[in-house]
């Protein structure tokens, strides 16, 4: 992704979200909270694995089969 993609949003959601994904890396941007996480999408398959499987401790079990349907 390239900087200051905008995104648009489902009707009635808003008109767009802007991607700057160098902020990530920028000690003088403003954290934004809510961004979520910067990585390729192994990175993601690697949260949600260690995630389902509870070696992160991110979750408990009863909410890892609340997310999971398990």
């Amino acid at each position: 992704m390239t900087e200051n993609v905008d995104v648009p949003l489902p009707e009635g959601h808003g008109v767009s979200v802007r991607f700057a994904p160098s902020r990530a890396f920028d000690p003088a941007a403003f954290p934004s909270g809510g961004a979520g996480m910067v990585g390729t999408a192994d990175d993601v398959l690697r949260v949600l694995e260690a995630a389902y499987e509870g070696m992160s401790g991110a979750l408990t079990l009863a909410m890892r089969d609340a997310v999971y349907g398990v």
